[in-house]
């Protein structure tokens, strides 16, 4: 679960992964927009002292449905993908860290992963506490303790869904070694 789990936290904040070079801003700003600042309290309700970082594919098409946000402040943290697929199916997915010493299900170490859409099979979330070892799904109000199937399935799509932030983070920000093909003759 922990490395399906670092891989697609390193792909949402490509900053986290040391072996990655990226290229230079110039590079590629002209396929991703970042965004990243402080968030002010008394600019808007919400997080105190916490740092965002946002990337957004840039493409005639999609302006807004394919991004990624990392959000960082004293009591948590949380690595998001925010996706649209052609066929209209939203998925929003989150790993996550809550310190709420009043709320027992919310406080921890979360996965969140919810697909909705008119062309999507069913509405389908699941929200898995890693800390606790319990999993609120759409199918039921109630908390569960997970089962190995649900763990695997989570871990089987968190694999996926880093294929998908790639593609907006990686594929468009990493350095591209150039090889000159050179004829000696």
């Amino acid at each position: 679960m922990r490395e399906s789990l670092n891989c697609f936290d390193k792909c949402v904040n490509l900053y986290l992964d040391d072996p990655i070079e990226l290229d230079w801003p110039t590079d590629y700003i002209d396929r991703v927009e970042i965004n990243a600042h402080f968030f002010d309290k008394s600019f808007r309700q919400g997080r105190d002292n916490c740092c965002i970082l946002i990337i957004k594919l840039i493409s005639s098409s999609d302006l807004y449905v394919n991004m990624v946000r990392y959000m960082r402040d004293p009591h948590g943290f949380s690595f998001e993908l925010m996706k649209t697929s052609a066929d209209g199916v939203h998925v929003f997915t989150s790993h996550y860290f809550k310190d709420l010493i009043f709320c027992t299900f919310d406080s921890g170490e979360h996965i969140y992963i919810d697909y909705v859409g008119t062309n999507c099979s069913s509405v389908s979330t699941i929200n898995y506490n890693i800390a606790n070892g319990t999993v609120k799904t759409s199918e039921s109000s109630k908390v569960d303790p997970i089962t190995l199937e649900q763990k695997a399935s989570i871990i089987k799509e968190l694999y996926y869904l880093a294929r998908l932030v790639s593609k907006i983070t990686t594929n468009n920000m990493k350095k591209v070694e150039f090889v000159e093909n050179r004829n000696n003759n």
